[in-house]
């Protein structure tokens, strides 16, 4: 092979890989950012979700938000407290909530607890395990509404799709 072959050769396989490199940037980084967020609104609250979520179940008191086996399930659930539990330190709601899913589901453990602020709201945060699974309880307390946003997958997803809820909570407007 003489040299002008060669030369044509290496220049041709560097464009090629140029090219390629350049596709796999484009899948890898840039557009899972291309996601578009969906608006929800009902009477009692509004948030934004993104687009590879659809609604999978609706209701007065509760919405389910999912897109496969990988992505998990959210679900935003409210329930209006009564004016004798109103009257009551906003922790006891708070901890009679968790209590009741403990008690509902004595195979999860609490790995963690704390709150947060978020926007006008306090968000307190439980998350949970059973060694298969792990659910992130965030409750909401605001006015007569106790408002739970739970999500729920797989040990294994978990972490790569948690950012979804905090894209729920972070543009929650309770009204």
């Amino acid at each position: 092979m003489d040299k002008k072959k060669y030369k044509y050769l290496i220049i041709t396989l560097i464009v090629l890989v140029i090219i390629i490199d350049i596709v796999l940037f484009y899948f890898a980084f840039l557009k899972k950012d291309t996601l578009k967020m969906k608006e929800y609104e009902n009477t009692d609250y509004s948030f934004q979700y993104r687009s590879d979520y659809e609604v999978k179940e609706i209701s007065k008191e509760k919405i389910s938000l999912g897109s496969n086996n990988k992505t998990g399930e959210i679900n935003i659930v409210v329930t209006k407290i009564d004016d004798e539990a109103l009257k009551r330190d906003k922790m006891f709601i708070i901890d009679e909530a968790q209590k009741e899913f403990s008690n509902n589901n004595e195979n999860y453990l609490m790995n963690y607890s704390g709150s947060y602020n978020v926007n006008d709201y306090t968000v307190y945060d439980y998350l949970f395990d059973d060694e298969e699974r792990q659910i992130d309880l965030n409750y909401i307390l605001k006015d007569d509404k106790l408002i739970l946003i739970s999500y729920v997958n797989d040990n294994e997803y978990f972490d790569l799709y948690e950012e979804r809820v905090l894209d729920i909570i972070n543009s929650l407007k309770i009204t």
